[in-house]
């Protein structure tokens, strides 16, 4: 049996259809946890597969996918709006910000604001 590890997957793609078929693939492949990173757990065989799959989609030339090893046991820290997938058995942190610190930003979110 082979043993199975996360995966981050980045891409930078420059041609708008490249970039559709390359996330429309990944999608049905990963977990989107941001505009172009994906995250997956795969095994050596199945990354060569999914690698390989890429590699069809992409132009190397001018098109940049990268593919990170993580580490079974990781501590994620976000910043901002949390979008990680829990399935994956990582441990989630978010880092608060300060009360007494405010950007001013209006967030649209009038549940703060005094009467």
């Amino acid at each position: 049996m082979h043993r199975v590890q996360p995966y981050l997957i980045s891409y930078d793609i420059r041609c708008p259809q490249r970039l559709m078929r390359l996330h429309k693939f990944l999608r049905k492949q990963a977990l989107h946890v941001q505009y172009s990173v994906f995250i997956t757990e795969r095994d050596s065989r199945s990354l060569a597969d999914l690698t390989a799959n890429i590699r069809m989609l992409i132009n190397e030339r001018v098109d940049d996918v990268r593919i990170y090893p993580l580490p079974n046991k990781i501590d994620v820290r976000t910043l901002g709006r949390i979008s990680w997938p829990h399935q994956l058995g990582m441990h989630l942190r978010s880092i608060e910000p300060p009360d007494a610190i405010s950007d001013g930003k209006d967030d649209g979110d009038s549940s703060d604001e005094i009467s």
